[in-house]
């Protein structure tokens, strides 16, 4: 791939390092990613990169940014809150399994970007106008992008593995070497593993990712049910996110 050589006598910006560190990071993964090679590929001095940046792990909150950029939350329109969270969480997760690179990176740095800062501002907007108090709010957020991240995460992860293991000609049955493992164990000692294999090993699907999503908005529309039932409230369960 050609290096993103600036021109003799053009401005560096924030902007344009983070776009180069984008094509690295895609071409060469985390690993690849340094302060030299980056340099390189722009044409300049590691010193110009550091003016602009820290440290590496500064840039990494940015590439999160970025990404996190190609999230759009569903719209706040007229509907039900919970179903606001549904579809805005899956499109998250769609998102997140199209850049699988910047998994790593969820783990290792604070994205407090502007465009995270502003999923984080929706998402907790739509809560706060459903009904939800502070605390329960900002629980609610932690719990729905804790499962995005770490099911995405695990279900990236499965699938490399399997394919490692089979080769891209495995997609007609892709958990069929997951099953075998899951129904070898002792027959005694894990009986319920056995007879649960399938099920297991089909965790990294749409219908099953969104079906654990369903449990957790659930649990929230009970918990905001019980406590406006407490509270003689009334209408909190049916707030629409809309403005």
């Amino acid at each position: 791939m050609a290096t993103r050589r600036t021109s003799r006598g053009a401005t560096l910006t924030r902007d344009i390092i983070v776009a180069a560190a984008a094509d690295v990071f895609q071409r060469d993964g985390l690993e690849g990613l340094t302060a030299r090679k980056l340099a390189v590929e722009l044409g300049v001095s590691q010193m110009a990169v550091y003016r602009h940046f820290r440290s590496l792990a500064e840039l990494h909150g940015h590439l999160v940014d970025r990404v996190v950029q190609l999230h759009t939350p569903a719209m706040t329109g007229e509907g039900h809150w919970a179903d606001w969270l549904h579809e805005t969480f899956c499109s998250f997760r769609r998102v997140l399994l199209e850049h699988p690179g910047i998994l790593p990176l969820l783990g290792t740095t604070a994205y407090v970007g502007e465009n995270a800062l502003m999923v984080v501002e929706q998402v907790l907007d739509v809560l706060h106008r459903a009904g939800f108090g502070a605390d329960d709010a900002a629980t609610a957020f932690h719990a729905l992008i804790s499962y995005t991240i770490g099911a995405s995460t695990i279900e990236h992860v499965a699938l490399a593995s399997i394919r490692a293991a089979t080769g891209e000609g495995a997609a007609d049955s892709p958990w069929a070497p997951l099953v075998e493992q899951l129904s070898n164990p002792d027959a005694q000692r894990f009986r319920q593993v056995r007879a649960h294999a399938l099920e297991l090993a089909r965790f990294a699907s749409d219908e099953r990712f969104e079906q654990g999503l369903r449990v957790i908005v659930a649990g929230l529309r009970d918990k905001l049910e019980a406590s406006a039932r407490r509270t003689s409230g009334g209408g909190g369960g049916s707030a629409t996110p809309a403005g």
